[in-house]
């Protein structure tokens, strides 16, 4: 009997010294990804509230700002001589002040809001001096806003629906859901125009 004790305590003992040397790797995991690159491998999993299936970045990484370059949206157009610098310049010191995760859909996400104030305030600016044409054009893109796929994919529920409705104020002359939606989620810089 006294064997049969020791072989269950060398097992028991093997598996705790096999448990610490598993815990040692995914701390050492853990810190090479909190120091290491903005890609970190990591995915969201399907059927998540908070998240969906693509990638997490690392914000504090070193190659973080590369990465949100990379992720410049080629299907979302801008005004003439406006560029995406103002949206990667934020979400940069943002992510790098207070370095946590976020995934590649919050990062196109960003892209795509940063690109609905632009073109409010590039409506209200072209009203304000009279030019219809460029007005026209920004309604015309305006009306385009809710079928953007970045929109659609993370339209949890009304945002299409309110940017519909800011487009069809415009369309009529309307000011007031375009200067509403600029003062409670654009920043005032990225209204000013130019990069």
């Amino acid at each position: 009997m006294p064997e049969r004790q020791s072989g269950r305590h060398s097992t028991r003992r093997r598996l705790a010294v096999a448990g610490l040397a598993a815990a040692a790797l995914l701390g050492t995991a853990a810190f090479t990804f909190g120091e290491g690159l903005a890609r970190t491998g990591l995915f969201g999993s399907a059927g998540d509230t908070e998240n969906d299936t693509s990638e997490w970045l690392n914000t504090g990484a070193p190659d973080f700002r590369d990465v949100v370059e990379s992720l410049r949206p080629a299907d979302i157009p801008l005004p003439a001589g406006r560029g995406w610098q103002p949206s990667i310049d934020q979400q940069v010191a943002n992510g790098q002040r207070e370095a946590a995760l976020t995934q590649v859909t919050g990062v196109r996400a960003r892209f795509a809001f940063y690109a609905v104030c632009v073109w409010d305030g590039e409506w209200l600016t072209a009203r304000q001096a009279g030019d219809t044409d460029r007005a026209a054009q920004a309604v015309a893109v305006m009306r385009g806003m809710p079928s953007w796929p970045i929109i659609a994919e993370v339209d949890g529920g009304g945002i299409r629906d309110s940017l519909r409705g800011i487009a069809e104020a415009a369309a009529r002359g309307d000011e007031g859901p375009a200067r509403q939606h600029i003062t409670a989620n654009c920043d005032a810089a990225w209204i000013g125009g130019g990069e």
